[in-house]
Order: structure tokens, then C-alpha cells, then sequence
């Protein structure tokens, strides 16, 4: 094709029904973004309410907990070792007490089988009431389990037992044999003193008190205070690994009872149960938010960063401290810029992307703007996905790339194509990345969806789209996993589940789009597959009156069908779609009016012009889809009659432009502007006779952007170079 061919040229301007649908978009997008910062926007609630709402972060942000509760954290550090502590000496000093202590204890108290009738304590065990004091009891209640160690009961007995008086008469203890009672508190110590020794083991892996007992947790964080070599650090060790006191009691009971079988059962059961109430655990928890300190403050963490888009309370919770200051942190960091100015500058942004998608969607994909219904579609899904993303993000704690914002990507891929999906993917992650406020890897996953969406999706393919929701699922895990990476966050369990968000907002994409598509395109009136494949049916019932009435036109319109075919697959286009329309763009003829041998040449430029209308009419009556009645209508474009224009005024008739022009409209789609070029070609090709075809070719392309008959349906100059060379070396092949 020759280098100086003219480009196409567009129509100047778009459709006031164009800019009057983008400026609804961006007042409804304006109202998601007001409805988003009032009611689901970071603020600070009082503690002890429920959150309404999942609140996240709309900017990065940072708080001082130790500068917040100073006082109340000088407190909790003194109180409280880091996380856990792990000191043996907490056992060797609460033994030697507890001895003690038990040791001082009356023999009585320990339930030592006695005679009948000699005043002591009955064989089940239980206390005797001495007659002349009724109730008495024989030592003090103990102290709160394990609250001091015993090292209280200890002093207390201890002290009784230097004044002679351990809670009983001191005349009672004479009853008894001297030589038993030192034999008893012998067998006691050494009891008392085994069963230390059974438990020493188990202390030097760790004890927690059942009530601090970490279920919840697989690890735990051992501040040592023991050794060289970890002396003051944090060591992991597993859950599973350490004790607590209701597993060891039973242990403790099992083995002394084999060890001192010769005791009497009570007492061992009884001393057990003793040293039990007074040994304090090894292991101390450090609770979160107790005594309104934070697990990270006693650790020595200073600060503590909130990134954007950042979950800081789910909807349903109850506000602590901790998420009380996460809050606070977040409210003064989205304080710093005021509401007016916020929605101004989402003005500017949305008012900025609407002017330049509609500027070059008409220039690059004209197809979005060609009616009303197709304008709807995109600016009213555009808003829908913003407005279901803002009460997904406030109803749930996903991550914002788990919601399927490449949903209207792929039906744009399906019922328009490939670079109008391009345009419309891009401007829904921008859109929703302004009402969002999400963060640059929240914005690069709805862009990466946005685009695969567009680029793996096929035209009037919608068999494909659930292909296609899982190559958009991994490309938006990647996106993510990549943001994380770029950012310098670690791989955690939760950005491991964002990623699967990630990719599970992919799927559900396609599931959307699948189950939206066959409204959308009924509404636009597409046709399926299936209906264009019975209509490009040679043997259609048309198409068999076309062939016995006018088998000349018959031939034409398949001779027309095959150029199409080549045409629309070097360009892209619906080959189906174009191929049907190629068999039925002449179907007029069935209703051409036969004139007489003498007519004026008027008069058969107005016959010729007729018979689009009269396909219209055809069409109608048969009900044939709205994209073939479209390609009726312009195939023939606004073109003139330049053959009949010269025979006329060789004739001497008057010519007036309109009787040897045809109406239009020009062509709207791709598929238009290859069957104008077809035709055209046929019809040179067989008035050329022995012409080269590539001149034929040529001529045609040329006399038709001339007349600017590519102004509407985008198609490029590359777009026509391909066409051309489709062409030429099909009619080459089939000369």
C-alpha cells in the first residue's frame, strides 16, 4: 500500500449524552467517597463500644505508646518480666519455705491414722472437732493459690510454731506417743522432700499456672534469667514442651505413691495438695492490655506502625486500649488534611480521568461511546464497583484485592473488545483507588486485574472468562506478593492470606461476569454464538430467496462474506459477526424495485441508494439482531455515487448530491468499516477486469478515507495496512 495514503480522520467533539454521563459518574463516585469518610472512615470510638463497622487505615500512621500511659507502663515494666521468665531459683526458695512451713504444721493437721477413741483424726482424713472447743481449726486458711509462693504461710506457721501455738491446744499434741511423733515427721520431710525432687525436673523446662496457661499459642518467647550462654534473651520454645499445675498433679501423686507406698494414702494425697497451693509457677505471662499496657511495650518496642488500608478495628469488636490508640493514631493522621480539601482533590482526579477516558475512549474505542445503553454500562459499573467495594471493606476485614474489581473488565472484553476493556479497567482502578483510599498495592492488584482481565478475555467468548479468572487471580496474588516485597514488609501469615484474597478475587470476578454477561448483552442487543453461526448459514431462508431471486447479488454477498473473513482476522474483529453481516448486507434486493430499460441515471442512483433502506425493512420483518441490522445500515457509509455522478453529468442531467449520496451512518464498529471495505473491493475487483488487485485495493482504501469514512468505528492506519495486505493476498490465492 502506498506510504502516502490518507490517515483517518475522527469526528471533532463527543456526545453531549458522553460528558453528561461522565459528570453522573463522578457525582455518584463523589457521594461513595462522602458515604466512605462519614460513616466507615477511621475514627475514634470510646472503649468498651462495638464497632459499626471495620475501620481501616487511610494513611500511614504511627503512635508512642510508652508517651500515652507513661506512668502506667513504669509500672507494668516493674511488675512484669519480658513476655515470660524462666528462673530455677524461684523453685529452690519456695522449697525450702514450703518445708518449712509443712514441717511446722501439727501432726494432726496431716490426717495420720489414730485408735478409736483417742481423741485424734478419724482414718477418712478428715479434721477432728476437738469437744472443748467445737470447730477449731488446725492452721490458718492458706493464702490466695500461689499468690506469694507460700512464703506468708511459711513466716505465719513458722511463727505459731516458736510461740506453741499452731492452732490446736498445746495439751493436745501430748496425747500421743513422742517416739511416733518423731517417727511421723521424719517420714513427712522425706516425703515433702521426694516429692521436690520429682517435680525439679519439670521446673527446669517451665510450669505455668493453668490460668495463664498460652492455648492460644504454638510458640513462646522464654526470657532466660538462667546460664551463660542465653542469660538475659528471649529463647522459642514450644507450647507443647512446657507444664502446667493440672497436669503435673496427678503425675506428682501417681509416682510418690510408688515411691512411698508404705505411707499412709491421705497423707500423701494431703502433702501433694499442700505443696500445690503454695509453688508458685516458673513461667509468668505477661498479659496484652493488662494494667493498660501493650505485650509490644513490655517487650521494648517504642512505637507502633499502622500502615494504609491497614485493619484497625472489625466490625463487631469490642475497642480496647490497644485498638483505642490505633484509632486515635489513625484520626490524627487523616485530621491532618480537612474534608474540604479532600473532596476537592478527588474532584480534580476524578474530573482529570473522566475528560481523558472520554477524549480517547472515542478515539481509540468509539464503540463505548456509540449509544446511550453502552455509556450507562460503563460509568454506572464503574460506580456500582466503587459503592460494593466500600461496604465490603466496612461489612468484612478482607483485603481490599479480594473484591472483584476486574468484574467490569471482563464484560467489557466480551461485549466490546480487547482496548475498550484496556481503557475501562484502568480508569476502575483509578476510580476505586480515590473512593478506596487504597494504598499503592492495593491499586497495583486492582490494575493488574483490571488489564489481564482485558487481555485474556476474548470478544463474544464468554465460554473463556472462567479460564480467565484464574490467570487474573494469580496475576493479582503476584501484584500483591510484589507490593509486599517493594514495601519491605516480611512474609507473614496474613500477607500470605492477602495474596490468597488476591487470587480469590480473580475467580470471583469471572463468576460475576459470567453470571452479568447474558443481561448485558441482551440489553445491548448482541446475539450469542450460536444465533450469528444459524444466521452466517448459507442455507438460511433468506439467503436461499437471495440466491434463487437474485443469484448475482448471492454471489456477490459470498464472494463479499470470504474478503470480510480474511479482513476481520488480520484486525481482530468478530469474524462471526462480520461474516453474517457480509451474507445479509445486500438482503434489500429481495425488495428492489425493477425499473424500466429508459430511466434517467437519477433515478437508478436512487434505486441503488434504496435498497439499504429497504434491507432495513427486511431485517425488521425478521427480526434479525441489532448488531447485523447495524451493518446493514452501514456498509455503505455516507459514500458517493461517483460513477453515476460522472454518467449524470455526461447525460447533461442536474446533480444534486443527496440523490447520488448514500444516507448513513458511517461505519461505528470494526466490523462495519471491513464489510464497507469488502464490498468496495468486490466491486472494483470485478469492474477492473485484468487490474492488479493490490490496485484495486489501493484505490478503494484510499477513495474511502478520503471520504472519511473511518471517522467513527477507530480503526487505525496499522489497522489498514493489515486489512490491505489481508486482502491482497486472498484475491492473489483466488484469482
Amino acid at each position: 500500500m502506498k506510504d502516502d495514503l490518507p490517515e483517518p480522520q475522527a469526528e471533532g467533539g463527543v456526545s453531549s449524552t458522553a460528558w453528561l454521563l461522565a459528570v453522573l459518574a463522578i457525582v455518584g463516585l463523589l457521594a461513595v467517597a462522602q458515604v466512605r469518610h462519614r460513616w466507615v472512615s477511621p475514627r475514634v470510638l470510646a472503649k468498651g463500644s462495638v464497632a459499626s463497622f471495620t475501620l481501616r487505615a487511610t494513611a500511614d500512621a504511627v503512635y508512642d505508646l510508652r508517651q500515652s500511659y507513661a506512668k502506667q507502663s513504669e509500672v507494668a515494666r516493674a511488675n512484669y518480666k519480658p513476655i515470660y521468665n524462666k528462673d530455677l531459683t524461684i523453685f529452690y526458695e519456695s522449697r525450702e519455705k514450703i518445708i518449712v512451713a509443712a514441717i511446722a504444721e501439727p501432726e494432726s493437721h496431716w490426717g495420720w491414722e489414730t485408735e478409736a477413741g483417742d481423741g485424734g483424726v478419724p482414718t477418712d482424713g478428715r479434721v477432728a472437732r476437738h469437744p472443748s472447743r467445737g470447730d477449731a481449726r488446725l492452721s490458718a486458711a492458706p493464702q490466695a493459690r500461689r499468690s506469694d509462693g507460700g512464703l506468708s504461710d511459711a513466716r505465719r506457721i513458722s511463727g505459731a510454731a516458736k510461740r506453741g501455738d499452731a492452732g490446736v491446744d498445746a495439751g493436745e499434741e501430748e496425747d500421743d506417743d513422742p517416739m511416733l511423733r518423731i517417727a511421723r515427721q521424719r517420714e513427712l520431710e522425706s516425703l515433702i522432700r521426694g516429692c521436690f525432687r520429682i517435680l525439679e525436673p519439670y521446673y527446669k523446662v517451665g510450669v505455668i499456672a493453668d490460668s495463664e496457661f498460652p492455648s492460644q499459642k504454638d510458640e513462646i518467647r522464654i526470657y532466660s534469667d538462667q546460664g551463660t550462654s542465653n542469660r538475659g534473651m528471649h529463647v522459642v520454645e514450644l507450647v507443647s514442651n512446657v507444664y502446667r499445675f493440672s497436669w503435673l498433679q496427678p503425675q506428682l501423686s501417681k509416682r510418690a505413691r510408688q515411691f512411698f507406698y508404705k505411707t499412709n494414702p491421705h497423707v500423701v494425697s494431703r502433702v501433694i495438695e499442700y505443696i500445690f497451693e503454695r509453688l508458685p509457677a516458673n513461667l509468668t505471662y505477661a498479659r496484652e492490655n493488662k494494667q493498660v499496657i501493650d505485650i509490644l511495650d513490655v517487650t521494648g518496642v517504642k512505637v507502633v506502625l499502622i500502615r494504609r488500608s491497614e485493619v484497625l478495628i472489625r466490625r463487631g469488636q469490642v475497642v480496647d486500649t490497644q485498638r483505642y490508640e490505633r484509632l486515635r493514631a489513625s484520626a490524627v493522621a487523616e485530621a491532618e488534611t480537612s474534608n474540604l480539601e479532600r473532596t476537592t482533590a478527588q474532584l480534580a482526579l476524578l474530573l482529570a480521568l473522566m475528560m481523558a477516558f472520554v477524549i480517547c475512549a472515542s478515539e481509540a474505542a468509539p464503540q463505548l461511546l456509540a449509544g446511550p445503553r453502552s455509556q450507562m454500562i460503563v460509568a454506572g459499573g464503574i460506580v456500582a464497583v466503587a459503592s460494593v467495594g466500600v461496604a465490603g471493606l466496612a461489612l468484612t476485614d478482607l483485603h481490599a484485592s479480594a473484591f472483584p474489581s476486574a468484574t467490569l473488565p471482563l464484560i467489557v472484553a466480551v461485549v466490546f473488545g480487547r482496548v475498550p476493556a484496556l481503557f475501562v479497567g484502568i480508569a476502575t482502578a483509578i476510580c476505586v483507588g480515590i473512593v478506596w483510599a487504597l494504598d499503592l498495592g492495593g491499586f497495583n492488584v486492582a490494575m493488574v486485574g483490571g488489564v489481564m482481565g482485558a487481555l485474556v478475555a476474548r470478544r463474544r467468548r464468554r465460554a473463556g472468562i472462567l479460564a480467565a479468572g484464574v490467570i487474573i487471580g494469580i496475576g493479582q496474588a503476584l501484584a500483591q506478593e510484589a507490593s509486599r516485597a517493594i514495601d519491605g514488609r516480611p512474609q507473614t501469615y496474613l500477607e500470605l492470606l492477602s495474596a490468597a484474597e488476591a487470587f480469590g478475587g480473580g475467580l470471583v470476578s469471572s463468576v460475576l461476569a459470567t453470571l452479568v454477561l447474558p443481561f448485558v448483552q441482551r440489553w445491548l442487543g448482541q446475539s450469542s454464538r450460536g444465533k450469528l453461526k444459524v444466521l452466517a448459514d448459507l442455507d438460511h431462508p433468506l439467503l436461499r430467496r437471495l440466491r434463487q431471486q437474485h443469484p448475482q447479488t448471492f454471489v456477490h454477498t459470498v464472494r463479499v462474506a470470504d474478503i470480510a473473513d480474511q479482513a476481520a482476522n488480520a484486525v481482530g474483529a468478530d469474524r462471526l459477526l462480520t461474516r453474517a453481516g457480509a451474507l445479509f448486507h445486500d438482503i434489500g434486493m429481495l425488495r428492489a424495485r425493477q425499473l424500466p430499460e429508459e430511466v434517467s441515471v437519477r433515478e437508478r442512483a436512487r434505486a441503488k441508494i434504496e435498497h439499504v433502506a429497504a434491507g432495513l425493512r427486511v431485517a425488521a420483518e425478521n427480526r434479525l439482531p441489532d448488531e447485523l441490522v447495524a451493518l446493514i445500515a452501514e456498509h455503505h457509509g455516507t459514500l458517493e455515487l461517483s460513477a453515476l455522478i460522472d454518467e449524470a453529468r455526461a447525460a447533461g442531467e442536474q446533480v444534486e448530491m443527496e440523490d447520488f449520496s448514500y444516507g448513513g451512518p458511517r461505519p461505528g464498529s470494526v466490523e462495519a468499516a471491513v464489510l464497507m471495505v469488502a464490498d468496495r473491493v468486490e466491486h472494483e475487483v470485478s469492474a477492473a477486469g485484468a487490474r492488479r488487485p493490490e490496485e484495486s485495493v489501493d484505490a478503494v482504501l484510499s477513495r474511502l478515507v478520503t471520504q472519511m469514512q473511518f471517522d467513527r468505528c477507530g480503526v487505525t492506519q496499522s489497522d489498514l495496512h493489515r486489512i490491505r495486505n489481508a486482502v491482497v493476498r486472498f484475491l492473489r490465492g483466488n484469482a
